[in-house]
C-alpha cells in the first residue's frame, strides 16, 4: 500500500488498539530527500499526544537516519539519542505494547531487531492524561509526511497487529 502525503498535513493510516499487549509490525520503503519528508510507525492518541518512530533525511548526520518523535501533551521532542543512520532499503519497523509499557525495535532483514529508544509509558494514552481533550482513542498506525511538494510517499507492504486480547494490565 503506497500511503502518501497530502496538503502539509501528515497522512496517517491507523488502526483502534484493542488490547494492553501487542505487537505491530511494517515494512516500509522509503527515501527522503530533505528533513521535511518522513514516514513510520505510531503509536497515536491525539494530535498532542503520540510517539513515532521515523525514517528521515538528516541534515546533521548528512544522511538518512531513523529517530523517535515524542508528542506529549502538545510538547514535542526529537529524542536524539535515538537518532541513527539506516541503508536506503526497506526497513522492519516493531512496536510492542507489553502493558504499561511500550518501546520500538527495527531491522533489515525480519529476524534480527535492534531496539531504538527506551521504554515509553503507555498509560499516559489516556482521557485522564491527556490535556486538551481531543480524544480519538489509542491507535497504531503508519505515517507519511512531506512538508515541501506535498507529493512524497512511502510504501508499505503490510501491516501486522498481533493482540493477546485476553491479556489485563499488570
Amino acid at each position: 500500500m503506497v500511503l502518501p502525503a497530502h496538503f502539509d498535513k501528515v497522512s496517517i493510516l491507523a488502526r483502534k488498539l484493542t488490547s494492553t499487549h501487542a505487537r505491530i509490525t511494517t515494512k516500509m520503503e522509503f527515501l527522503p530527500e530533505v528533513h521535511q519528508h518522513s514516514a513510520g510507525l505510531i503509536l497515536y492518541y491525539d494530535n498532542m499526544n503520540y510517539i513515532n518512530l521515523r525514517k528521515y533525511h538528516s541534515d546533521t548526520l548528512g544522511r538518512n537516519a531513523l529517530s523517535i518523535i515524542h508528542l506529549e501533551n502538545g510538547r514535542k521532542t526529537e529524542l536524539l539519542n535515538t537518532r541513527i543512520p539506516v541503508k536506503d532499503v526497506p526497513l522492519y519497523l516493531r512496536l510492542y505494547i507489553d502493558g504499561r509499557k511500550s518501546w520500538f525495535e527495527w531491522s533489515y532483514n525480519n529476524r534480527e531487531y535492534q531496539k531504538i529508544g527506551g521504554f515509553f509509558d503507555t498509560t499516559k494514552f489516556s482521557d485522564e492524561y491527556c490535556r486538551y481533550g481531543e480524544f480519538t482513542g489509542t491507535m497504531v498506525g503508519l505515517t507519511c509526511a512531506d512538508r515541501v511538494r506535498h507529493s512524497h510517499y512511502a510504501d508499505f507492504d503490510f501491516f501486522e497487529y498481533l493482540a493477546d486480547e485476553n491479556c489485563g494490565i499488570d
